[in-house]
């Protein structure tokens, strides 16, 4: 690393750094639920080879994230990474432990639905119920199995009405479901991926 290349992070680059993670995870920054500048922490830095990187904590499904800019001669960029700057990695099953439900209006006269954040070794049987605007009610349901030496986690995801499956996927890894529901769009999400 160059000695006169600064050891602090670029003026004002938290907002930049914000914008950049909006855009990362289709947020827009007037939604009260997009990442707010006070969800940013500043953890530290690290030297990789000619640039110093600084790390930014963040929360997410999968518990922590990391937001990074890498400064050089040339100027800095801004990404995310798999673990902090002391080389701490978050655990690959606790994506596993959040099942995410988020509504979509699909006209501006639709009332907004909070998005769910689901512990799903907490949810009963009978899922998570939702009652739509329209009076329609929907439950969300979902199981995860460990890994076995020989298998990767088993995932299990379901929506329910009236005690009926209406809907449900299993896989390995991870689930991402678009689907309209009561007339919102609707994005159910669990497991590993960028949106974790």
């Amino acid at each position: 690393m160059n000695p006169k290349q600064p050891t602090h992070p670029p003026a004002g680059i938290e907002n930049e750094l914000l914008e950049y993670l909006h855009l990362e995870f289709g947020e827009g920054k007037d939604d009260p639920d997009a990442l707010q500048p006070a969800d940013l922490k500043y953890v530290g830095a690290r030297t990789d080879g000619a640039a110093l990187v600084h790390f930014w904590e963040f929360p997410s499904g999968s518990g922590k994230s990391w937001a990074t800019v890498c400064v050089t001669d040339d100027g800095y960029d801004l990404s995310t990474s798999l673990e902090g700057p002391d080389g701490e990695k978050d655990d690959p099953l606790s994506a596993l432990r959040t099942l995410v439900v988020d509504f979509g209006s699909r006209s501006d006269s639709q009332k907004r639905i909070r998005p769910l954040r689901l512990t799903v070794s907490e949810l009963s049987e009978n899922g998570f119920p939702v009652k739509f605007p329209t009076g329609e009610e929907i439950s969300f349901y979902a199981e995860v199995h460990p890994p076995t030496v020989t298998d990767g986690p088993d995932v299990s995801v379901q929506i329910l009405q009236h005690g009926e499956v209406l809907f449900a996927v299993r896989c390995t890894s991870g689930v991402v479901i678009s689907l309209q529901l009561a007339g919102y769009d609707c994005l159910i999400r669990l497991g590993t991926g960028p949106w974790a």
